[in-house]
């Protein structure tokens, strides 16, 4: 039987990862959006929105993983990492936001994967 929180961190994971990838495109498509009419893809409130719902994820999923599987923190502390990242970015200071962006949903990506390995082991041990 799946798990509750294997779901939740496969969907955490794919979440991630297409933030991570939005995060690397955006820029190139909104200098091209004169020509292409994708600019609406730099939406703030939908960013903030997928970004809040990443992070309802990752806590639903990691925090009760921890105290019912593994006890391990390294997964609560990547994933702590990725979105201070993700925080950085989003604060408009003179860092390079696609960078900072997509690295944080990159190690929100292996704070899920890390997640589902301790689990599995857990479950085997």
């Amino acid at each position: 039987m799946i798990s509750r929180s294997y779901l939740l961190d496969k969907t955490g994971m794919w979440a991630s990862a297409l933030c991570a990838i939005h995060c690397m495109a955006v820029p190139i498509v909104v200098s091209m959006s004169a020509f292409t009419g994708w600019a609406y893809l730099h939406n703030d409130s939908i960013e903030t929105a997928v970004l809040m719902l990443s992070g309802l994820i990752a806590v639903a999923s990691l925090v009760p993983s921890y105290v019912k599987h593994h006890r391990k923190l390294l997964p609560i502390i990547i994933l702590s990492f990725g979105f201070i990242l993700i925080g950085v970015s989003r604060l408009s200071l003179d860092v390079n936001e696609p960078v900072f962006a997509s690295s944080g949903a990159g190690l929100v990506v292996i704070a899920h994967f890390l997640n589902i390995r301790f689990c599995k082991k857990s479950h085997t041990s």
